[in-house]
């Protein structure tokens, strides 16, 4: 099983993107040291409100790129629709040689009104510009004299250097909620990356959605990773931890609930749920033990390979972080590298 960490790009605007930058900076050297797998980091352009700031996840990926050596980067997740392909397809493979092949591309469809406004991208094409997207990406990393026609874009000879590109192509994970996007998730991607506000119950029912779309595809599930992001916050006092994290999370999880997300919607009539609500089946909080239980819960009901742990909310200070981080590192990650040890010496 694989840990990655969740870096935030969500922050208020009353401080510098440089000293923010530094901060996640910070946080994923440390990150590497203590031997995580990999890092991401989100995407979203609040336009509308000044008050919020968003760091950018391709530049920031690609400074990071440069002050690590062996951990995974990549966006989780991207709002494919709003860029370019051919322009996506370029940026992702300068930041996949800058980090030696350790990019991965994390992308969804997007679900903001005022973004896709702000871009002049019309979001009800947002699914047709997606699938043309995902098929631009592949082929153009892997072929030359690339011509597509299609219904958002159009060219008919175009050729990357795929000479020079870093073997292999990044792989392309993509998120997704209700049951149609699994489908396509199936279908034209290297993973599915599941809702992170879903309960445990939720996702056994997205799963089998999941693989009898695979099965459709030809794909089977065993073959390919099984990522799942949750919020985490674990300290050596379980009460701390509870205490720490709580509003931070319930004020989230209520702007997420206000916006319409569904799987939010599918559990709760309103946004009065409270922290201990959230936790049951969702969250890892609380001492490492209980993380550990919380854990390995997900990976028996799920089959989950690749767990990222979401350790930071808007407001939160920094030295909360790396507290977590490493009282996951030192306290909860190795009874699971130990476990893969004594499977692998069977």
């Amino acid at each position: 099983m694989r840990f990655g960490v969740n870096l935030l790009s969500q922050h208020t605007a009353d401080r510098s993107q440089h000293d923010l930058y530094r901060e996640m900076l910070e946080q994923a050297t440390v990150a590497e040291e203590l031997g995580f797998d990999a890092l991401f980091l989100n995407e979203h352009h609040p336009f509308d409100r000044t008050e919020e700031l968003w760091l950018q996840p391709l530049p920031a990926l690609a400074g990071l790129a440069t002050r690590t050596s062996r951990i995974a980067l990549g966006t989780n997740i991207l709002v494919l629709p709003l860029y370019h392909p051919l322009r996506m397809a370029e940026d992702v493979a300068m930041i996949h040689a800058m980090s030696g092949g350790r990019f991965v591309l994390r992308v969804g469809i997007g679900y903001k009104a005022e973004e896709f406004e702000a871009y002049g991208v019309p979001l009800r094409q947002r699914v047709s510009r997606f699938e043309e997207q995902v098929e631009i990406l592949r082929r153009v990393w892997g072929e030359t004299k690339v011509a597509f026609h299609g219904r958002h874009f159009a060219f008919t000879s175009v050729s990357l250097p795929v000479q020079t590109f870093v073997r292999p192509a990044p792989p392309i994970w993509i998120g997704a909620e209700v049951n149609p996007a699994i489908a396509r998730a199936a279908r034209l991607g290297d993973a599915w990356l599941p809702a992170d506000t879903s309960s445990i119950a939720l996702l056994r029912a997205d799963y089998r959605v999941y693989r009898e779309a695979l099965e459709r595809a030809g794909k089977r599930l065993d073959d390919l990773e099984r990522p799942l992001m949750r919020e985490t916050f674990v300290l050596e006092d379980a009460r701390q931890a509870r205490e720490t994290f709580a509003p931070y999370v319930l004020q989230k999880y209520r702007e997420y609930w206000r916006s319409g997300a569904p799987q939010l919607r599918a559990e709760f009539v309103d946004d009065a749920f409270t922290f201990e609500q959230l936790c049951e089946d969702r969250f890892i909080v609380g001492g490492p033990e209980e993380a550990i239980r919380q854990i390995e819960r997900h990976r028996a009901e799920l089959g989950i390979t690749h767990l990222i742990f979401r350790v930071q909310k808007k407001g939160m200070p920094h030295r909360d972080v790396l507290r977590v981080l490493r009282v996951l590192a030192e306290r909860v990650l190795p009874s699971f590298r130990e476990r893969s040890r004594s499977r692998a010496d069977a």
